[in-house]
């Protein structure tokens, strides 16, 4: 096997914490961010890093750290209200909305695929023009469009949906408009038929952003909603990778992009069982996953942190999580929980001792059952 070895004597204990929920875990880890920085502010900001199995989860912490004035980076990555399918789903909403949106218009005649060609869509825009009218006014009222079944389909498809959103009784909730509309529109079947997961991932993570927008402000108001998000969405253009300049930021990244780097304190968010391991599809390559949990943890060389939440919501669903089985891998005395009540409580009074040379198992046996961690021994002196 592999002999790994470190110079470094003493460490701090993992720290650990067991949020209520997504919000308060991504509120937790940014506190403790700012603490940090308060305490020694000579750490490059470059230095600590928020590490996740799915790109989804950046969105909590991206709206935490905006809260709290904290730059921060994507590190391979794209921005949560950039991202292609973030910017289509949104365009439904705002269409739906307002129907004189010609951005958004543009964006979705034709996503998914309704086999309305480029010489189509110029004729809509010249006669839009011509008459001095929206893009989704023209398709109505000129019947040359109207009556081809494949833009009378798009317009009951827009009217309808309205419709119902607003005469439902008892009200939809925002989440809920949603759901109908991308259901409806065959927008959420485009990526399901093509199993695309990190796509999925992010509509599920827009349906809770949207719930969490009701209960924050009271209002299933679609307007409202889209009016209070406008700043993050008004570039029409899909978002591209994060290649800043500006060194000094918190880095954020999955932990697939974390491989080969290295922080002075890192951060791994969202440990529950069929997200970290993960189990998308009901696909679970558990030894995979373990590794990949052994890289997360690598990547601190001077503080690492652990956090999990006991409910998580799925499409802006409610759903009660058990705690990645990882966790429990990882010796009770190496571990400092940040809340008493859980059940490896540890007052972090003694340091740990990474042991000087480490030998990982082969390929066949790598980390397995409760190895771990078997890379650190407990200093017994008080």
């Amino acid at each position: 096997g592999k002999n790994l070895w470190t110079d470094i004597k003493n460490g701090e204990q993992i720290g650990l914490y067991q949020a209520t929920d997504t919000s308060d875990e991504a509120e937790h880890v940014v506190e403790l961010i700012k603490n940090f920085i308060k305490l020694h502010p000579n750490i490059p900001l470059s230095q600590i890093a928020i590490l996740y199995r799915t790109n989804a989860q950046s969105r909590e912490f991206e709206q935490a750290l905006m809260n709290s004035g904290i730059k921060y980076r994507i590190y391979g990555g794209i921005k949560f209200y950039q991202r292609s399918e973030i910017k289509s789903a949104l365009a439904y909403l705002r269409l739906i909305q307002n129907e004189n949106d010609n951005d958004a218009f543009r964006r979705i005649i034709n996503f998914p695929a309704r086999a309305i060609g480029k010489a189509t869509l110029e004729k809509i825009e010249a006669g839009a023009k011509q008459n001095q009218c929206s893009l989704f006014t023209f398709i109505q009222t000129d019947s040359n469009f109207s009556k081809q079944k494949k833009i009378y389909d798009f317009i009951q498809l827009i009217i309808n949906c309205k419709k119902t959103i607003e005469e439902t009784n008892p009200p939809m909730e925002l989440y809920e408009q949603a759901l109908y509309i991308f259901e409806q529109s065959g927008f959420m079947n485009s990526y399901k038929n093509k199993e695309e997961v990190e796509r999925l991932q992010n509509i599920s993570e827009l349906c809770n952003a949207m719930k969490q927008f009701s209960h924050l402000y009271h209002t299933n108001d679609l307007t409202q909603y889209l009016s209070v998000i406008a700043l993050d969405t008004t570039n029409t253009q899909d978002g591209k990778l994060d290649t800043s300049d500006e060194i000094e930021r918190i880095q954020m990244m999955t932990v697939h992009g974390a491989k080969g780097l290295e922080f002075h304190y890192v951060f791994i968010a969202g440990l529950v069982q069929d997200l970290f391991p993960s189990n998308f599809f009901g696909n679970c390559d558990i030894e995979e996953e373990r590794r990949l949990m052994y890289v997360a943890i690598t990547r601190a060389k001077r503080y690492l942190h652990m956090s999990y939440s006991e409910i998580r919501s799925n499409y802006g669903q409610q759903e009660r999580c058990k705690r990645s089985q990882f966790i429990a891998e990882i010796p009770p005395k190496l571990v400092h929980v940040h809340n008493e009540n859980d059940e490896i409580y540890q007052p972090p009074k003694k340091r740990m001792n990474i042991v000087q040379t480490i030998k990982l198992p082969s390929q066949t046996g790598f980390l397995t059952g409760k190895n771990l961690l078997n890379v650190a021994q407990w200093n017994k002196k008080k």
